[in-house]
Parts: C-alpha cells; sequence; structure tokens
C-alpha cells in the first residue's frame, strides 16, 4: 500500500535503479497501489521484458487489462492459477455481449 503518489513514483524510480524486477522465468509482473491519503484509487505499474512488448503493445497491453477489469461483476471468476502456462483467449459474446475468458 502506498500513501502517496510520491511513494509511487519513488518505487517506479528505486525499481529501474535497483535490482531487476523480471527475470528468464518471470517475463512480466504488474504491481497494484492502494492510495491511504485518497481511498478508492489505485496505481498500476506494469514490467515488461521487451523481447515480448513494445510501446503499441504495451498500451494494448494496459488497455486490455483495464477494459477487463472494469466489466460490471460477474458470478464466475476465473482461476487465474489454472491457467498459468497457457494462452489465454478473450472473447466477446454475441448474445450477451459480456467478455469470457478461456484458457487453451
Amino acid at each position: 500500500m502506498a500513501t502517496s503518489e510520491a511513494e509511487v513514483r519513488q518505487f517506479v524510480d528505486q525499481s529501474i535503479s535497483g535490482p531487476r524486477q523480471l527475470s528468464s522465468n518471470l517475463l512480466s509482473r504488474v504491481y497494484i497501489f492502494s492510495r491511504k491519503d485518497n481511498p478508492g484509487l489505485y496505481h498500476a505499474v506494469f514490467y515488461a521484458a521487451h523481447s515480448i512488448i513494445d510501446g503499441i503493445s504495451g498500451l494494448a497491453l494496459v488497455r486490455t487489462f483495464f477494459d477487463i477489469l472494469s466489466l460490471p461483476p460477474t458470478t464466475h471468476v476465473p482461476d487465474l492459477e489454472a491457467g498459468r502456462g497457457r494462452q489465454v483467449q478473450i472473447h466477446t459474446t454475441k448474445r450477451t455481449g459480456m467478455r469470457v475468458i478461456r484458457y487453451s
């Protein structure tokens, strides 16, 4: 939990110049910070290896992440651990317009 925007910025600065955030086994990562000084406000910090992402695909990742996060609540919550190492497919159903997450 971060107490302020300045603390989040400090984390980002330290993580850029500090120990590596990624490895050959961890090619991307996201940190979510909730603010103590402003409840309900969050910061998302994405790290991804350049070998798997570039500027345009990074924007697509962020847009998709927040699109899915902003969907209305559903009764089914996918088991993310079960999907590790598998391909994730996200599509919108024609009948309901809801987004569906499938692992293959």
